[in-house]
C-alpha cells in the first residue's frame, strides 16, 4: 500500500528540488523589489480633443493629460505635473516646442532629462521632433514633489492625426527617494513563487524520509 500511494506522487523528485531552487531565487527577487515601494494604477481611459485628465500622484499633486483641440477634429497631447499650477517636471526635450521623450522600457528615470513645463506628445498634423504620433504604445516619465518622487506613464497612441486620440493605460510612481525604472511596478507574482518553493522543498524532504523509512 505505502508503494502504490508513493507511485501517484505525479511531480518528481527533481521537479521538487527545481521549485525549491526557484523559490531561494524569487526571495532574492523580492528582497530586491521590496526595496521599491511604488504606486501602481492602471487607467484604461480613451481620450479625443476637447478632454482635460488628471490622475492623482501623492502629496495632492496629479498627473495631468491635457488633449485640447485645435479645431474640428484636431487636437494635441501633452503632459504635465499640477497642482493649481505646474509643479512637477516631465522628461523631454526642447526642438521650438518641448517634447516629451518616449522612452524605454528599463529606464532609470532619474538620470534623464526634465522639463518644468507641459512637454507635447503630439501636436495636428504633427512635427518632426514628435516622438508619439506612430501607432502604438509609448512611455512617458516625470518627477514631483520638489524632484523627490519619480513616475511613469503608459499610453497607446492611434496613429492617427490631426485628431491624436489615445488611450490612457497606465501609470506608476515610487516613494519619496526611491529610483524608479520605466515600467517598473510591484510584483507581487514573486512572493507566489517564493510560497511555492517553499511547499516544494517541504514536499520533498517529506517524501525523502517516507523514503528512507521504507
Amino acid at each position: 500500500m505505502e508503494k502504490k500511494n508513493r507511485e501517484r506522487v505525479s511531480v518528481s523528485a527533481k521537479q521538487w528540488g527545481t521549485y525549491a531552487v526557484a523559490g531561494v531565487a524569487a526571495a532574492g527577487v523580492s528582497a530586491a523589489t521590496a526595496e521599491a515601494d511604488i504606486t501602481h494604477v492602471v487607467v484604461n481611459q480613451a481620450s479625443v480633443p476637447g478632454d482635460d485628465f488628471y490622475f492623482a500622484l501623492s502629496g495632492g499633486e496629479s498627473l495631468n493629460f491635457w488633449h485640447p483641440s485645435l479645431g474640428p477634429g484636431a487636437g494635441a497631447v501633452l503632459l504635465g505635473v499640477f497642482n493649481g499650477a505646474l509643479t512637477g517636471s516631465v522628461v523631454g526635450f526642447t526642438a521650438g516646442f518641448n517634447y516629451a521623450s518616449n522612452l524605454a522600457v528599463g529606464v532609470n528615470i532619474s538620470t534623464q532629462n526634465f522639463l518644468p513645463a507641459f512637454a507635447t506628445l503630439a501636436y495636428g498634423n504633427g512635427y518632426a521632433n514628435s516622438q508619439f504620433l506612430n501607432a502604438g504604445d509609448g512611455y512617458l516619465a516625470f518627477r514631483f514633489n520638489g524632484g523627490t518622487q519619480y513616475g511613469w506613464a503608459r499610453v497607446n497612441m492611434s496613429g492617427v492625426q490631426p485628431g491624436n486620440n489615445y488611450t490612457i493605460v497606465e501609470y506608476a510612481y515610487g516613494s519619496v527617494g526611491t529610483s524608479v525604472a520605466v515600467g517598473q511596478i510591484p510584483e507581487p507574482s514573486s512572493l507566489g513563487l517564493l510560497a511555492l518553493g517553499a511547499v516544494g522543498l517541504a514536499a520533498f524532504r517529506r517524501r525523502r524520509e517516507t523514503q528512507t523509512a521504507v
